[in-house]
């Protein structure tokens, strides 16, 4: 079994949207209901998280600082700094997407920089190559648009392979500079 490009999940939750809201099961939505594209799908998911956060208990995440803000750069962007060695199990990751985009919301209006500090992180450990991933397939544009630099810092063997298949796989996208340092 392959693993779906981001485009292929995209085209599958934008035809599943459009089942789901078909009339009388002829196959054509109806009229009053508007099918969303796959990038308004994600806006939409995004918005109902951000809210949900809103009503949501994250001071043990917050606690734990994963997620840190870390001042600000020579050109006066925000840097987010997050620890990888930190990253909860799986379970949590709900919670941890909570945290984040809450605190992010404002600060991707503006250029920022992320930093992310793989040291610690042990070679056999998926978790937070995984939470970082599915982290990014559910943000929306807003954050590609400003984001200033993404710094990997201490990055394994394991992650730098990772990376290679991303840099290779999504050759067509215009992603932001990843700098491993």
């Amino acid at each position: 079994m392959h693993e779906m490009s981001e485009f292929e999940v995209e085209k599958t939750r934008a035809k599943a949207f459009t089942e789901v809201f078909t009339s009388q099961g002829r196959g054509r939505p109806s009229q009053s209901v508007k099918v969303m594209a796959p990038e308004e799908l994600v806006e939409s998911e995004y918005y109902q998280c951000l809210q949900q956060a809103r009503y949501e208990d994250l001071s043990s995440i917050e606690s734990e600082d994963i997620i840190v803000n870390g001042g600000v750069d020579a050109n006066e962007f925000p840097i987010i700094m997050i620890f990888g060695y930190k990253i909860p199990d799986t379970k949590y990751h709900d919670l941890l997407y909570m945290y984040y985009i809450q605190m992010m919301d404002k600060i991707v209006e503006k250029s920022y920089v992320l930093m992310y500090f793989h040291a610690g992180v042990s070679l056999l450990s998926n978790t937070e190559v995984n939470f970082i991933r599915s982290t990014f397939q559910k943000l929306p544009k807003k954050y590609w648009t400003n984001l200033s630099n993404f710094l990997i810092i201490n990055p394994n063997a394991m992650l730098k392979s990772y990376l290679f298949v991303i840099a290779v796989s999504y050759t067509h996208l215009t992603l932001p500079t990843i700098y491993s340092v």
